[in-house]
């Protein structure tokens, strides 16, 4: 049987500390990666770096093994215990692991220095993990310096200690074994310097992530959707459902602890929300608007966050997932306008929409003034980007691009509006809704001028989408089988032209695509109409590079609308691509 050998009298400080240090670590199994933890407050609350969990996201499953002193001085790791991923900080990198089993008797929670200040340059410090191996080790240093990172606005330790991978999320501790930070990241720095770098987030980042004196019992809870979806449905009125639902997508975007999770939950709320909510008064429209925009702020700044810190996910899940958040926008959108519309009078009726076009106008009545402004920030940010971005304000670049990201999408929003004026009765409704409609229209219309006349570095600051790209957009179609057929260079005027493609049953024709790019940079949009005048496709999307395609095109004359949106004459080049047979 293992026992646990007293320290000796004679024992050298440094290897008491050692040994007390040893009884909070923790080695971390998630099946897909190692990393080192310690307890803090109790012995149920483990803290570790999120990148250590991160693949296996939250209520993840996973197997931890206590440090245990062996006869004549070795250390060994106890037998595993499964422990879950409660949290993972949204926006530095730390988790906490719950211990589910009993990691053993003589485990205990680590002392804390007490300290408001991050502390000097100089201080002796030990880094305590498993650097590439299971058994425990300890390197001693010195804090060298401070670094603080922009991409997510918190200052490190610069630690000249030893450090290796495995020792993520393991304790920083001052020489008498009490915490002062927790290893994050190494960095390389040259050979010739002989050592790695170290990183450590400071204990009071630790701190903040509990609100109480408690562990992980007092963590942020991530509220489960079928209970937010509740709170909404137990409202008695619709302006108190819309208030519920401001305060349910403000908790998604607060507590989901990254984009993809939050993207797929708010997907699921609206599903679940969209066919019991019910607009009746002209307040009721404005609010139901305002909202819809606020969110869309919110989730830009939440996207700017992660995109600075470089954690936007990649590759066909993310854009499914992008791409089923845009359809559950519009079905919840529909669903509330069908449910609200129904069994109410005209004038009523009339209301609500005079309520939800009028904060739309208001908004982008403001942003006209606001984009110049924004731009000329946001390329300072551009050049202090160049030299290490230390004459940026991180706060309001932040702010800057997310508002900058939200003019972008209460643009986009009014496509919804774009064909109102042919909808049957129009010419009927009273001139209380023209004219606020036509107010609207001038909004819209000088919003994109003002986006249009912004640099294209500013225009696209948010938007890092290969589909900007109008080389990569001419590769795709290439290896979709695509040829070009016909090209021309054209003067665009202001609002819409019309330009004519003829699709002939000879050519054997399987699929068109018609390809716009703008030398200036200035956003066009596009609409492909069929010989019967019917639309196929358009692309409406703020760049320069609109793309319409259509499958087993009927024979004869095709319109294709293209829509200048700045306010003088622009050249553009439209191609002809199709995939034959």
């Amino acid at each position: 049987m293992t026992t646990v050998q007293p320290a000796s009298a004679q024992e050298e400080p440094i290897v008491k500390t050692i040994r007390g240090v040893d009884q909070s670590l923790v080695h971390i199994d998630t099946n897909e990666s190692y990393g080192s933890g310690f307890l803090f407050r109790d012995n149920r609350t483990l803290v570790t770096n999120r990148h250590v969990v991160d693949s296996i996201g939250i209520n993840a499953k996973v197997e931890l093994r206590a440090v245990i002193q062996k006869a004549g001085g070795l250390t060994d790791l106890g037998n595993p215990v499964e422990g879950r991923v409660r949290y993972l900080h949204p926006d530095v990198d730390l988790a906490v692991i719950e211990v589910i089993g009993n990691l053993g008797p003589y485990s205990l929670p680590l002392p804390v220095r007490k300290s408001a200040r991050l502390l000097p340059r100089g201080t002796a410090v030990l880094i305590h993990g498993f650097p590439g191996t299971m058994s425990p080790t300890v390197s001693r240093g010195i804090i060298s310096g401070h670094h603080h990172e922009f991409s997510d606005d918190s200052t490190y330790y610069l630690l000249d200690a030893a450090s290796g991978s495995g020792s993520s999320g393991g304790p920083v501790t001052d020489e008498v074994g009490n915490l002062i930070g927790v290893a994050s990241m190494v960095y390389d720095v040259p050979e010739d310097f002989g050592f790695n770098w170290c990183y450590a987030l400071p204990t009071s980042t630790v701190m903040e992530m509990f609100s109480g004196a408690q562990g992980v019992d007092d963590l942020p809870r991530m509220i489960d959707v079928g209970v937010l979806v509740n709170r909404v449905r137990a409202a008695n009125t619709g302006r108190e459902q819309l208030e519920e639902i401001r305060k349910c997508l403000g908790i998604l975007i607060e507590t989901r602890p990254d984009i993809q999770t939050f993207v797929n939950d708010s997907n699921d709320f609206m599903d679940r929300t969209g066919q019991f909510i019910k607009l009746r008064t002209k307040e009721d429209g404005r609010l139901y608007m305002q909202i819809m925009m606020d969110i869309g702020s919110q989730s830009a700044q939440r996207g700017v966050e992660f995109g600075m810190r470089e954690e936007l996910p990649s590759g066909s899940e993310f854009e499914q997932a992008l791409q089923q958040n845009e359809w559950a926008t519009a079905a919840w959108s529909e669903a509330i306008m069908q449910n609200s519309m129904a069994g109410i009078s005209e004038s009523q009726t009339i209301d609500l929409l005079i309520g939800m076009i009028e904060p739309i106008t208001e908004r982008l009545t403001e942003s006209v003034t606001q984009m110049a402004l924004l731009c000329e920030r946001l390329e300072a940010f551009l050049l202090a980007d160049e030299i290490e971005m230390r004459s940026a304000d991180r706060s309001r670049v932040v702010r800057d691009m997310g508002d900058l990201a939200a003019i972008s999408l209460t643009i986009e929003m009014t496509d919804q509006f774009a064909n109102f004026e042919s909808a049957p009765g129009f010419s009927e409704l009273p001139p209380s809704f023209v004219m606020v409609y036509d107010k609207m229209k001038d909004a819209i219309q000088a919003s994109k001028s003002a986006w249009s006349e912004m640099s294209y570095d500013c225009q696209n600051l948010f938007d890092e989408s290969e589909a900007l790209d109008s080389g990569t957009i001419r590769q795709e179609l290439s290896d979709a089988g695509y040829t070009v057929l016909d090209s021309a260079e054209f003067t665009l005027s202001p609002g819409n032209n019309f330009i004519t493609v003829t699709v002939q049953s000879s050519q054997r024709i399987k699929d068109i695509a018609i390809f716009g790019e703008c030398t200036t940079g200035v956003d066009i949009d596009m609409g492909l109409f069929d010989p019967n005048g019917e639309l196929i496709d358009s692309d409406e999307e703020l760049d320069a590079f609109p793309l319409v395609v259509a499958s087993n095109p009927m024979s004869g004359n095709w319109e294709v609308l293209v829509i200048n949106n700045g306010n003088t004459d622009v050249t553009a080049t439209i191609q002809q691509w199709v995939a034959k047979d």
